[in-house]
């Protein structure tokens, strides 16, 4: 990854729960947890450009998402790094483009797994409201709306903006440790393993 080029050293990235900075390919190989969803087997853009891009746009503890406080920005400085590419006027691929606005199904079901993968539901639920809330502040801007509807989308917004504040509260109080252990018994049930095989996939970040 040219995470140089941004301002960024290996030392930043020492927290992410996939650490794709240490691997330039062959990630199902090196992080066999992805065999192991569904999700995760059927992408139509290059696989590792993409699961670089999920963990550096997504993961709680990326870098990225404390150097850029805009989401979208987030998303664009993730792409770029993982190695998504530009044209002349500096425009990703319209399929890229889609990614970045979350309009890819197949790739949004991708990001929720890894988010969950990460052993906390309040943060993808997080992800989830905060982009929830992007896209019915964006119409109110554009006013694709009437007045009528206008109303209950900001009575939406403000419903959404005290959970997201929720959840911020809770996830800076809970404990990773704990999750991890009570997530390997729930993947255990989803994967049909048991407890220690999962906990054994999660080795690579030891």
């Amino acid at each position: 990854m040219n995470y140089q080029d941004f301002g960024f050293n290996v030392f930043d990235f020492g927290k992410l729960f996939l650490p794709v900075h240490k691997v330039e390919s062959d990630y199902k190989k090196h992080f066999p947890i992805l065999n192991k969803y569904e999700e995760f087997q059927d992408a139509e853009v290059d696989f590792d450009t993409l699961i670089k891009y999920i963990v550096l746009a997504f993961d709680i503890n990326s870098p990225i998402r404390h150097a850029y406080k805009d989401m979208y920005e987030q998303r664009v400085k993730a792409a770029q790094i993982a190695g998504f590419k530009v044209d002349k006027k500096g425009k990703f691929e319209k399929e890229v483009e889609q990614i970045l606005l979350c309009e890819n199904q197949k790739v949004n079901r991708m990001i929720i797994r890894y988010v969950t993968m990460m052993n906390n539901e309040d943060y993808a639920t997080f992800v989830a409201y905060s982009e929830a809330l992007r896209k019915q502040q964006e119409k109110i801007l554009a006013g694709e709306v009437d007045q009528e509807k206008t109303k209950d989308m900001i009575a939406n917004i403000n419903t959404l903006k005290t959970s997201i504040k929720d959840l911020k509260e809770v996830l800076l109080g809970e404990s990773t440790d704990l999750q991890r252990t009570l997530y390997e018994f729930v993947d255990s049930t989803v994967l049909g393993i048991s407890p220690e095989e999962v906990a054994s996939l999660y080795e690579f970040n030891q």
